[in-house]
């Protein structure tokens, strides 16, 4: 399949080419591999003009849903409640910038091999007290996995996963029709089961955990 047009829109993210669509054409189907944009896009053709919006609508059926609490399954635990469709209750927006994205972009990049330090050096090392904010960016894959993340003293990384002792659910189905780019939760410090609030002390980590296709929701009876 050969496309009409192609090209890359300028720092406001505006692409303003010309291209010449046959007559017959009804609709124009848009194609990006960039992290934080939807991979496809379905527009209309209105006058001499292709007008897409890239906000990565997400349906209000799959927000507008009663508060549930999602089972506990493989260990983890909560702090937040989610609604049926796996999304946070509580979420925050973060404006990714655009160097941010390309950065991410180009560490990614669709069809080429991923540089292995990246997968090495995961874990976030906390120097000072803070507050930490996780963002959603994007994801490509047909499961609708489960990311969590767990908590440890720095200088007593555990070497298995069976030395782990709390892995808490931050976002249970992290997917794109769920979240949109730059959503974003307020992570919490949790030590010895207890959960501590959103002041992460100097001399922690944070690990990751990511439960493959995890997500199976079910609503809590009682």
């Amino acid at each position: 399949m050969k496309p009409l047009g192609k090209g890359y829109t300028d720092e406001n993210g505006v692409y303003n080419c010309p291209i010449t669509i046959p007559d017959c054409t009804k609709d124009i189907y848009i194609y990006s591999s960039n992290i934080g944009v939807p991979n496809l896009l379905k527009v209309q053709i209105s006058g001499n003009e292709i007008n897409a919006a890239t906000d990565n609508n997400i349906t209000k059926s799959a927000r507008l849903l009663a508060k549930y609490t999602l089972p506990i399954h493989n260990g983890f635990k909560m702090y937040n409640t989610y609604l049926s469709s796996g999304c946070p209750n509580e979420l925050t927006k973060i404006k990714i910038n655009g160097k941010t994205l390309s950065a991410v972009n180009r560490a990614f990049n669709e069809g080429r091999p991923v540089n292995e330090a990246y997968s090495r050096i995961t874990n976030i090392n906390i120097t000072e007290d803070a507050e930490i904010k996780l963002a959603f960016l994007d994801e490509e894959c047909v499961n609708k996995n489960v990311l969590g993340y767990f908590c440890y003293k720095t200088n007593q990384k555990p070497t298995s996963a069976t030395e782990i002792q709390d892995k808490i659910i931050a976002f249970p189905c992290a997917t794109v029709d769920v979240l949109k780019c730059g959503e974003a939760i307020e992570m919490h410090y949790w030590e010895n089961g207890i959960d501590k609030g959103t002041t992460f002390p100097a001399g922690t980590s944070i690990g990751w955990v990511l439960c493959s296709d995890g997500f199976n929701f079910q609503e809590k009876k009682g």
